[in-house]
């Protein structure tokens, strides 16, 4: 499956694509560079890939002269498609790497155009690129009477605002009835997303990031990353408060996508980022870069490494940053103590520091600044809080 990976591998963007095809001169083209004009939008053509890859390529010599045009001379790419000799698996090749190619080049692209003859056969082409339907759009460009029409709206005169509209209504509306339902762990109702398909979500989304008063820290433009993002409902959140870099990081890809594509069909916010990354490697490679660190549901996944943990993110702070941490504490004892114990969904045991040991882990790295009562969630075995911790720059960690 194509992704927007830009400079970085591990970014994962599940991008929309339209096609764009009609009869010569029925104003596809004209619409498609109009269109690709728009923040987010960016256009594949295929005469490029056919002119180029496919002509050089075709089967014998006679093949090549027959379909080209005369007395031009230029590769006849409609007649082509419409011969048995049009070999489907090496346009799909050829568009492949050029379409990697390109977005590995590009970032925040949210739509991709695909504009030519051969995109009549968009159901085979997205079936071909791994494209999941909710991921795909269909415009067939016509002339009536005169009149440029694209799926019944009049374009003549290049008014393509109608078109746009459509556009972005269509996946708004295949991400609402699709990709929302999926996630089941994090709530979008208060973001204003109806999960009426869902199963019933694993932990009241809202009242935890209420009780993170994450609202009480985020400035204007804070770099904000959140550790373990799930479907990313933090990152929109905060979206509003920070016009600074928002990154959401997990490991598991099938939450990474399902968060990409919300933002690439509904929040359209280019400031957002997901990568798919284990969470010490990625803050460690990024020294001195986010004000705000935020990480819940997760600090008991790092278990024996959960002060790796807390020394990468002390690294990965800004001088006046804040790691917002919420820690799910074993109520055992006054001396310092881990417990370790298994849920139905883990295959190892979690860790679960008492306060002692919390206090321990920390020291020498952090001074709690604020602490708040978080919400207890389904399987969990001991209450939760969250910690906003300021990093102590004085003692090296």
């Amino acid at each position: 499956m194509l992704d927007n990976v830009g400079a970085d591998p591990r970014r994962v963007s599940a991008i929309n694509f339209v096609a764009v095809y009609g009869m010569p001169d029925s104003g596809k083209s004209s619409l498609s560079r109009e269109l690709s004009k728009i923040d987010g939008f960016l256009c594949q053509r295929s005469d490029g890939i056919f002119a180029v890859e496919i002509a050089p390529n075709c089967k014998n010599l006679m093949d090549f002269w027959y379909y080209r045009h005369r007395p031009e001379g230029a590769f006849n790419i409609g007649k082509y498609i419409d011969s048995d000799s049009y070999d489907h698996n090496l346009f799909i090749a050829c568009l492949t790497e050029k379409l990697r190619r390109r977005l590995q080049e590009t970032q925040n692209v949210h739509v991709v155009l695909l504009d030519g003859y051969v995109f009549k056969h968009f159901s085979r082409i997205f079936s071909d690129l791994c494209l999941p339907p909710e991921r795909t759009l269909a415009l067939h460009a016509s002339i009536i009477e005169g009149r440029y029409m694209v799926e019944g709206f009049d374009v003549t005169g290049h008014r393509y605002d109608e078109v746009v509209a459509h556009i972005r209504q269509s996946f708004r509306t295949k991400c609402l009835e699709t990709t929302v339902p999926k996630s089941r762990y994090q709530s979008f109702e208060s973001l204003g997303l109806s999960q009426s398909g869902s199963r019933s979500t694993a932990s009241n989304t809202s009242a935890k990031y209420e009780a993170s008063h994450l609202d009480d820290i985020v400035g204007a433009s804070d770099r904000f990353v959140d550790i373990g993002c799930n479907a990313g409902y933090y990152c929109f959140r905060i979206a509003d408060k920070t016009s600074g870099s928002i990154i959401g990081v997990d490991m598991a890809r099938h939450w990474l996508e399902i968060a990409s594509h919300m933002n690439n069909s509904i929040f359209l916010r280019d400031n957002i980022a997901f990568f798919e990354a284990e969470a010490l490697d990625f803050l460690s490679e990024n020294p001195d870069s986010f004000e705000i660190i935020h990480c819940a549901s997760t600090y008991h996944y790092f278990r024996d490494r959960q002060v790796d943990f807390l020394r990468a993110a002390h690294r990965a702070l800004s001088h006046e940053g804040t790691l917002v941490l919420e820690v799910e504490l074993a109520d055992k004892g006054t001396e310092p103590e881990v417990i370790k114990r298994s849920r139905g969904v883990d295959s190892t045991p979690c860790a679960f520091p008492n306060r002692a040991m919390f206090l321990e882990k920390i020291s020498g790295l952090f001074q709690i600044e604020a602490e708040f009562e978080s919400v207890f969630q389904q399987g969990s075995y001991y209450n939760r809080l969250y910690f906003h911790l300021r990093p102590e720059r004085a003692i090296g960690c």
